[in-house]
C-alpha cells in the first residue's frame, strides 16, 4: 500500500510525502501524525493493487484511530464467529 500525502508545514511552503505502508491503521495513524503536529494535511489518498483512493480529510482530527479500528475489528470477528440466526 502506497500512502501519498500533499501537506503545507509550519511555514506554509507544500511539500509532497509519499511512503509505502503494510496496513490501514498504519497509513490512518500516519495521516494523524501530521494533523497533530500542526501540518495541513492538504491532500491524501492510498493506492493499492492498481487503484487510487482520496481519503477523506475531514475524518482527521489528530486524535487516533487505533482504539476505535481495534474495536471494530473485534465486533466484526465475533460476528463473523457467531452470525446471527435467519
Amino acid at each position: 500500500m502506497l500512502l501519498k500525502l500533499k501537506i503545507q508545514d509550519g511555514s506554509k511552503r507544500p511539500r509532497l510525502f509519499i511512503c509505502r505502508l503494510e496496513s490501514l491503521e498504519g497509513a490512518l495513524s500516519l495521516i494523524n501524525h501530521f494533523f497533530s503536529s500542526g501540518h495541513t494535511v492538504v491532500h491524501a489518498s492510498l493506492k493499492y493493487e492498481g487503484r487510487s483512493i482520496d481519503i477523506p480529510l475531514e475524518a482527521f482530527d489528530g486524535d487516533s484511530f487505533d482504539l476505535p479500528l481495534k474495536q471494530i475489528r473485534e465486533q466484526w470477528e465475533q460476528a463473523l464467529k457467531n452470525p446471527a440466526p435467519p
